[in-house]
């Protein structure tokens, strides 16, 4: 019995103890206060029972009460409603949170990640790709803190959203999974992902590109589709896939995308790559397009781009660089999706040779037409040799993630291909943009 006395007294403490650590709040925050309270005595509660629950292990089987059930385990489907919260938000507010949403009806689980959490599942999901985990690294509070909430199948997911909303009005917002996996489209310089925070660092690159493009105080149509396109550039070397984007002829728009994997069963750990996904499109955004974006608010106001300033020449040999960029873009997208449908067997080996062999041929005669092209501006020659030049090896890296399909390893060769086929794509990329700054 003493020990008994013991044990419970230890739990006590222990409750009394995480009571303690939950941070005091400001004057004039009743609300809150009236609320985190609340979730206090829950959390409380929760530790208790938890704590009781050793005490019925430790006395034995004999000793347990039959109605005592063990919490269950996270699924490891996605979940189906995301309640998100600042990156800083204390997590034992997030986990008394989460207690708290396990209690409602239709609710199988709730549970908090924060931005540790996130990142050391992404980091785990990615360890093949380092790029990819540096770039989320430099601030893993672009991945968020959620409490995650898995439904019954009968569960009333709107309702509950709406509870959601009502009970944590400081949550940034509530999101069901359809919502969070709909894809990115932008328009106007304006991201439709709002769940992300801006990164502490930027691109270079990208932050010299909106520099020069702001210099004059103006934006012309071909200096955006530059913005625009170098924005695409960064996403595809970045690892997103099914890359696209256009920008309005008449005057200030533009829009892009990717093909997320978040909902796709294949790619396991949805949300996870979900918020990996939007870290390196914000990235990239803010990088390469947000500055230049904001300049573009005519849109709706019947204004126009501003004037081209390269010469007429020049000027009139963008719309060609354009064709050219969307049709790199498609044989790029091309690859990236022989790749994709080979390593998750939604192609037989067949089709996948045949499809490779059919990109070799296709990108043999594109860089033919390229090499063929008579009408270059004297002004461009030069660069359009580089563009030349970078376009004949494409072919060659085509061919080489055949090899990799053929080779009896274990697709190591074939995605360092594949890897060094985007660089090469990336390296015309880039040689077009050469040429749309006037060379």
């Amino acid at each position: 019995m003493k020990a008994l006395e013991d044990t419970l007294a230890r739990a006590a403490d222990e409750v009394r103890h995480k009571v303690a650590q939950v941070p005091a709040r400001a004057e004039g925050a009743a609300r809150v206060r009236v609320r985190t309270a609340r979730l206090v005595r829950l959390g409380a509660l929760l530790a208790l029972m938890l704590s009781l629950g050793a005490v019925y292990f430790i006395l034995g089987p004999g000793s347990s009460p039959r109605g005592f059930v063990a919490p269950p385990t996270e699924p490891e489907r996605q979940a189906d409603v995301y309640i998100l919260f600042p990156s800083d938000v204390d997590s034992m507010v997030g986990e008394l949170t989460a207690a708290e949403v396990a209690t409602w009806e239709g609710v199988e689980y709730a549970s908090f990640w924060g931005p540790e959490r996130t990142l050391q599942d992404f980091s785990e999901l990615f360890a093949d790709q380092p790029s990819l985990i540096a770039i989320v690294e430099q601030d893993p509070s672009v991945l968020g803190s959620s409490v995650r909430v898995w439904l019954t199948p009968d569960a009333d997911s709107d309702a509950l959203v709406e509870r959601a909303r009502q009970t944590f009005p400081d949550a940034v917002s509530v999101e069901t999974r359809d919502e969070r996996n709909a894809g990115v489209t932008t328009a106007n310089g304006e991201s439709a992902v709002t769940t992300i925070a801006v990164p502490t660092e930027l691109e270079t690159a990208g932050i010299d590109l909106q520099d020069e493009i702001l210099a004059d105080g103006k934006v012309s149509r071909d200096e955006s589709v530059r913005a625009v396109a170098r924005m695409a550039a960064c996403m595809i070397e970045h690892g997103l896939t099914g890359v696209t984007w256009s920008v309005d002829a008449s005057g200030g728009g533009w829009s892009g995308g990717y093909a997320s994997l978040a909902g796709d069963e294949r790619a396991g750990a949805g949300d996870t790559v979900a918020a990996a996904e939007e870290a390196i499109y914000h990235l990239c955004f803010y990088s390469y397009v947000n500055r230049v974006g904001q300049g573009l608010d005519r849109v709706g106001q019947g204004a126009e781009w501003g004037p081209t300033e390269l010469a007429a020449t020049v000027g009139a040999f963008l719309p060609v660089l354009e064709e050219l960029d969307a049709q790199l873009l498609d044989l790029l997208n091309r690859a990236t999706q022989i790749e994709y449908d080979w390593e998750n067997r939604e192609e037989t080996f067949a089709n996948t040779t045949n499809a490779l062999n059919t990109l070799r041929a296709d990108l043999e005669s594109w860089a033919t037409a390229i090499a063929g092209r008579s009408d270059i501006p004297s002004d461009l020659e030069a660069a359009y040799a580089a563009l030349v030049d970078e376009a004949s090896d494409l072919p060659e890296a085509a061919e080489a993630i055949l090899l990799g399909v053929q080779a009896p390893d274990d697709g190591t060769q074939r995605k360092t291909a594949l890897s060094a086929f985007v660089q090469e794509a990336l390296d015309v990329v880039y040689a077009i943009d050469t040429l749309r700054r006037g060379g």
